[in-house]
């Protein structure tokens, strides 16, 4: 009997006759039951594992934008000791139809081939795959929700080591979300920025599987250089505004508050090398929240007259080529802190969260926009008079971070040989 039908049974049992607090204690001690039999299956692998030539190393994918493991397949393919695999499967939400059309996997499979990346699907005929079927010896996964059963860490630990590294870095909100999911319990290695992040993360987290290393995502900024002469200002506007129809665990989003101004300050000064690159989610937010498709298209349209529109997953090009990013996302925050440029910060009037203590070093080294007036104020001093008065505590701060510090590729795969030579315990 596995953790979960021994869970289901449980609650059958004592739902009706015991309090919530004993349930709840109950089902705590059912999960670190299975952590710790997950941590056992996991030394049984190594032992195994340690005994083959040749790993087979699979990446869970679900959508090409959140694709951020690149360096680390290439390094795979090139070497004679791993065998990696992309295998693409919808998230839950969709596989119910509830949030889009399955038929969207058929151009992320094109994507991947035009990049010479081994793929295969994992779901077909409506159902998913167990991945049992593809023999992993390694899997890697990208995000913690949203996961058929069958393709999940607790699942996947029966036959297979399993990986973690986020797709984003989440810098406000309940930590809980990023470390202490049933899906992070059960993993076999986390892999996070740098030490202050494990630090952070040991300090609240039930296991501890955190693996300092970087971001594969990030050697994008380490291996290439500009190769162009343009010198892009890129607006990247995100999806999580705050509204009654578009609810979110963070609203962090200033849409609402700075996109015309954004937009007319743009069409003023069309000289700018412009790149609009909105959330792949705010069009459809807006939509929901009360936006005419009129309004909504018109705005869109606006933005490919005056320079270029991006709505695909290929932004790296244009972060390299860049003169500096305004932007209110999240992910992207950590990411263009490593091209060394300025960064405008979208900051909503009302007061979030206070950011986790590692973004929070970083965050200090951008222009905090609040409103209208500081906006406006550094899209004039820092686009058109070329002053960025933060530029040597940025550099200071990123030479502490050690985000920069080599290929993160390399680390993790001089990590997995360990596990070739028997090294892991």
């Amino acid at each position: 009997m596995d953790v979960y039908h021994l869970r289901y049974l449980l609650s059958l049992t004592f739902k009706k006759i015991m309090p919530i607090r004993p349930i709840k204690q109950l089902r705590s001690f059912v999960e670190d039951l299975g952590v710790l039999i997950v941590q056992k299956r996991y030394k049984k692998t190594l032992a195994l594992l340690a005994a083959k030539k040749r790993l087979r190393v699979l990446f869970l994918v679900n959508e090409s934008s959140k694709w951020k493991m690149k360096s680390l397949y290439d390094l795979l393919a090139q070497s004679d000791l791993f065998e990696p695999l992309v295998v693409l499967t919808p998230l839950t939400s969709v596989h119910k139809s509830k949030e889009g059309d399955i038929g969207y996997l058929d151009s992320e499979l094109l994507y991947f081939k035009k990049e010479n990346i081994n793929i295969i699907y994992a779901y077909k005929d409506k159902k998913y795959l167990s991945l049992k079927e593809l023999r992993p010896d390694i899997v890697f996964y990208e995000q913690p929700w949203e996961l058929a059963r069958n393709q999940a860490p607790l699942y996947t630990s029966k036959f297979a080591l399993t990986y973690y590294m986020p797709y984003y870095v989440s810098n406000y909100g309940n930590l809980n979300l990023d470390i202490n999911l049933r899906f992070h319990k059960f993993l076999y290695r986390y892999y996070v920025l740098n030490h202050d992040w494990k630090e952070l993360y040991k300090k609240h987290a039930k296991v501890d599987n955190f693996c300092p290393i970087g971001h594969t995502q990030l050697d994008n900024f380490y291996l290439n250089a500009s190769t162009s002469k343009q010198s892009y200002v890129i607006y990247a506007p995100h999806y999580s505004f705050p509204h009654v129809k578009n609810l979110n665990p963070v609203n962090y989003a200033t849409f609402l508050q700075n996109h015309r101004l954004i937009l007319d300050f743009a069409k003023k000064h069309s000289n700018l090398n412009w790149v609009f690159k909105p959330h792949p989610k705010l069009k459809a937010s807006l939509l929901k929240s009360g936006f005419s498709k009129e309004y909504v298209e018109g705005y869109y349209k606006q933005w490919e007259a005056i320079g270029i529109s991006s709505y695909n997953s290929d932004y790296i090009k244009f972060f390299l080529d860049s003169k500096a990013l305004i932007t209110d996302s999240g992910s992207f925050l950590i990411e263009y802190f490593c091209t060394t440029k300025p960064l405008i910060h979208l900051l909503p009037t009302y007061p979030l969260p206070p950011p986790f203590s590692p973004s929070k070093k970083i965050f200090d080294t951008f222009y905090k926009a609040y409103d209208d007036v500081s906006l406006l104020g550094y899209l004039e001093s820092i686009l058109l008079k070329d002053k960025d008065p933060l530029k040597e505590i940025r550099l200071k701060v990123l030479k502490e971070s050690g985000l920069n510090n080599g290929l993160v590729a390399e680390r993790i795969l001089k990590d997995l040989k360990h596990i070739l030579k028997g090294e892991r315990k």
